[in-house]
């Protein structure tokens, strides 16, 4: 039985922000992407616990900090949002 999964409207901004501004602090989707800090840091678990999203640290800065990326699962399903987007708004 295939189980059904629900995005938060939070988890879907996240998604489409990073669709088109990948490997960015938690900051910058905050600032940029209009995302409150409490539901983002709830949303990044529930998508990192999906496989859609991934953190790595930074690497020769200190302090490093973490980015998050869409996975490849992430990309799609963040394409097909933004194909429902479209089809919304048109």
């Amino acid at each position: 039985m295939e189980r059904e999964v629900m995005l938060t409207q939070t988890a879907q901004k996240i998604l489409l922000f990073l669709l088109k501004k990948d490997g960015v602090p938690a900051k910058t989707i905050v600032d940029e992407g209009g995302v409150n800090n409490t539901p983002l840091l709830r949303a990044l678990q529930e998508l990192e616990q999906l496989g859609l999203v991934t953190e790595k640290r930074e690497e020769n800065v200190i302090p490093r900090r973490r980015l998050i990326f869409l996975t490849e699962k992430g990309r799609k399903v963040a394409e097909k949002l933004k194909e429902i987007n479209e089809i919304i708004t048109s």
